[in-house]
């Protein structure tokens, strides 16, 4: 009886854990480690979203609202051109590698150990917010 009651514990804390991943876009959605590669989140409202550890690969984030967001070791490599909204958001040893963040508003976001190789950041608001990077931006701010 013991070992059907925690195996059913255990069913239940995986259903839960998953639901997370199924859950719509929404300002604090809670999509750690989740599946996301390739999705169409265009002016999706992700403001203070947990996206941690999140597979991000070639989404399309255009115009979206990241202010705030953890996106901590999150791998958005190839990510589409955005003019995304990350104010605020942590990217702290995300990989931002070929990701597209042209006319991005990056002000005040944490870069810290990320993988910026190939990153175009083409007329992106730096992390300064008084920076607006050139065209030879091509994995640092110029």
């Amino acid at each position: 009886m013991r070992n059907l009651m925690l195996a059913i514990t255990i069913s239940c804390a995986s259903l839960s854990n998953h639901a997370a991943c199924i859950d719509k876009a929404a300002p604090n959605v809670d999509w750690y480690g989740c599946d996301k590669h390739g999705e169409n989140l265009e002016q999706a409202n992700l403001r203070d979203a947990n996206l941690r550890m999140t597979d991000l690969r070639g989404v399309v984030l255009k115009g979206a609202d990241l202010r705030g967001a953890h996106l901590e070791a999150a791998d958005l490599g190839s990510m589409k051109r955005t003019g995304s909204v990350l104010p605020g958001a942590n990217l702290t040893g995300a990989n931002l590698q070929q990701a597209h963040l042209e006319d991005t508003n990056l002000e005040e976001a944490r870069l810290d150990g990320a993988n910026l190789e190939g990153a175009n950041f083409y007329r992106a608001t730096w992390i300064d917010g008084r920076k607006v990077c050139g065209v030879r931006s091509i994995g640092v701010c110029n």
